[in-house]
């Protein structure tokens, strides 16, 4: 009796290493999950646009090690202008809808109504008709004899690095031209900005097939004289207004198309 007693109790701390053990197992592998899940919600949290989340994070950051940073100011500091009171940095305001601008916007240091106005409907038609991919452009009034304007690309240097393309009208077209045709000619050269940069120009100014595809989607037929039955494509072409298309919509629900003059004219 003594004997087994003494075997048992033998036996006893070696199950009890052996469950200790088994514990503390259990206990790491539990303790790894748990670090792991934590870990997935981290990165998940993280690299989503969870901002509240995020902002929380930044906000105690903040406070231990510096000043707060908004997150549109975290992903791109040109977004952001400084707090006159607080002299911290804060989002820009959001401009108003291209649809919703009118020509009271355009009124400033006489003189600058004009590109307000064109630069306007530049961001205006390349909202409705391009989706907005369309990069901004320097607008320019050049006397080019025989056309009512032009696209260069990349023409200009900017002073902060970097390049911008130019779109020219001539002013000579201003005074007996209605608002609508105007506006038609700028779109004509913006859809020669959307062939340099997503399509292939024809060589030496050449008007090609896949510009004129491109015209028409926009609601604009390419015409060598302008009017119907004329040549498709050529190297000097002009267009006419398809009735009912994409751009004779677009123009006529803007207010500055209402009027039968842009600010200046000759």
């Amino acid at each position: 009796m003594s004997g087994q007693t003494h075997q048992q109790s033998g036996l006893r701390p070696g199950v009890l290493r052996r469950a200790s053990h088994r514990t503390l197992q259990a206990g790491m592998l539990g303790a790894g999950r748990t670090i792991a899940a934590l870990a997935c919600l981290v990165f998940v949290f993280w690299d989503a646009d969870w901002w509240v989340l995020r902002d929380k994070v930044e906000h105690i950051r903040a406070a231990l090690f510096g000043a707060y940073l908004p997150p549109e100011c975290r992903e791109d500091p040109t977004q952001c202008v400084k707090d006159p009171n607080s002299g911290r940095l804060i989002p820009k305001p959001p401009p108003p809808k291209v649809a919703e601008r009118s020509t009271a916007e355009c009124k400033g240091p006489e003189g600058l109504e004009l590109h307000c106005q064109l630069h306007t409907l530049f961001d205006y038609f390349n909202e409705k008709l391009f989706d907005g991919r369309l990069p901004k452009a320097l607008i320019t009034l050049q006397r080019k004899e025989g056309a009512g304007g032009f696209y260069a690309h990349q023409r200009f240097r900017k002073a902060e690095g970097g390049r911008i393309d130019e779109i020219a009208l001539n002013p000579s077209h201003f005074a007996g031209t209605s608002t609508l045709f105007l506006a038609s000619i700028l779109v004509h050269e913006m859809v020669h900005m959307e062939q340099a940069y997503f399509g292939k120009p024809g060589k030496g100014g050449f008007h090609n097939d896949e510009w004129g595809r491109m015209m028409k989607r926009v609601g604009l037929h390419p015409s060598s004289t302008g009017n119907s039955g004329g040549k498709q494509t050529g190297t000097r072409m002009s267009h006419y207004i398809i009735p009912g298309g994409d751009f004779e919509r677009a123009a006529r629900s803007h207010p500055l198309l209402q009027k039968d003059r842009l600010a200046f004219y000759e």
